[in-house]
């Protein structure tokens, strides 16, 4: 059987020259596309590099925090360095310089990751060393006002934080300038102090009226705080750290008194507090507000115990029914005439362990600058 073809003889070859076109333009795309691929990947590659080489930078500036908080060698006078080298961190070569600055504890870090390929990664972090302790070995501490109503009595130092010195305080009675904390906290520090205390919990969603002998703590409230009584004879016993992110009022006066022990535990808020008269303290403790603070409970503080109360950027108001054995820190005023305050020497003379940054320097990073 014969068949016909439609095919014409002037198209005889048209299907080897499409061969031939699509083969020309295959030949011009794939090396292109085939060039974006490798680059693609071998961008990935670079900025994966480089994101160890600043992975591995940073571990030395945490490095350095850690020899800062325990003091390890540290250089002492201003210029001098401490060089060191860490190894092999993500396949870099790890070096370190911590350059003493002029504060009193003030630090350059430089750290720098070397790669295999000889590139390298190099972070400059500004750490300061915030040390607290000379606030419990005062009796009232300030970077502002101090104000004392008629016969208020205060056995122990009154010290003024000297912004301008900035490495020291002086003290008011002798005017010299003394050695402690290198300025006045703020709000960064305790805040990341305190938060560590309450990671991972739930925050609690009503206010707490104690019937009975009731134990809190640790507790995190996103937002007020109310705690009240409704039994006379109701202690609550502090187990862990109080945070607070908004207003705190312990004790009402339309509801019963009761008893607060701090228990050597830290009640930290974010905005005010106000203790009032509803409320008898007990044990030693902390209670610090980045706000006002209002301290009036409805009797002092007991000798041989320690209470350290602290308003950051307010003013510290405070009216004990009674005498207070402890330290004041904040813009304070003494609102209540012939108040007797003491200083029974700083917790760890005593024997007492607060949760406060006592006995230990936190590294703070003021600047961090990733140069190359």
């Amino acid at each position: 059987m014969i068949h016909n073809s439609n095919l014409r003889t002037s198209e005889r070859g048209m299907v080897l020259a499409f061969v031939t076109i699509i083969l020309m333009l295959a030949g011009l795309l794939i090396p292109p596309l085939l060039g974006f691929t490798f680059g693609a990947g071998r961008s990935a590659q670079i900025r994966q590099d480089r994101m160890l080489h600043v992975y591995a930078a940073d571990a030395g500036v945490e490095d350095a925090c850690f020899k800062i908080a325990n003091g390890t060698a540290l250089p002492q006078n201003p210029g001098d360095t401490l060089q060191y080298t860490l190894g092999e961190i993500n396949g870099c070569d790890l070096d370190v310089e911590i350059r003493k600055e002029a504060g009193r504890l003030d630090y350059l870090v430089t750290s720098r990751a070397t790669g295999y390929d000889g590139g390298t990664t190099r972070i400059e972090a500004y750490i300061s060393g915030w040390n607290y302790d000379s606030f419990l070995d005062n009796a009232l501490t300030s970077n502002t006002d101090i104000t004392l109503k008629n016969n208020t009595l205060v056995a122990g130092n009154i010290s003024l934080i000297d912004e301008q010195i900035g490495v020291g305080w002086k003290d008011i009675e002798t005017n010299q300038l003394q050695g402690g904390v290198p300025r006045w906290p703020g709000s960064d520090e305790l805040t990341k102090y305190y938060a560590e205390d309450i990671d991972g919990l739930e925050p609690l969603g009503s206010d707490i009226t104690a019937m009975g002998d009731e134990e809190i703590g640790p507790l995190y409230v996103d937002g007020d705080l109310l705690i009240t009584s409704g039994n006379a004879s109701a202690t609550l016993t502090l187990t862990g750290t109080v945070y607070v992110t908004g207003n705190l009022f312990i004790g009402q006066r339309a509801n019963k008194d009761f008893t607060l022990d701090l228990n050597g535990q830290t009640i930290f808020c974010e905005q005010e507090i106000t203790v009032v008269e509803k409320c008898n303290i007990v044990g030693s403790g902390c209670i610090i507000g980045l706000g006002d603070v209002y301290f009036g409970p409805k009797s002092g503080t007991e000798p041989g115990e320690f209470v350290f109360v602290m308003s950051v950027y307010g003013q510290l108001l405070l009216q004990p029914n009674g005498p207070y054995y402890g330290s004041l820190a904040g813009e304070i005023d003494i609102i209540k005439a012939g108040c007797e305050i003491y200083h029974p020497g700083s917790p760890e003379e005593l024997g007492l362990d607060l949760n406060f940054p006592e006995g230990q320097t936190i590294p703070f990073i003021q600047s961090y600058c990733i140069i190359d």
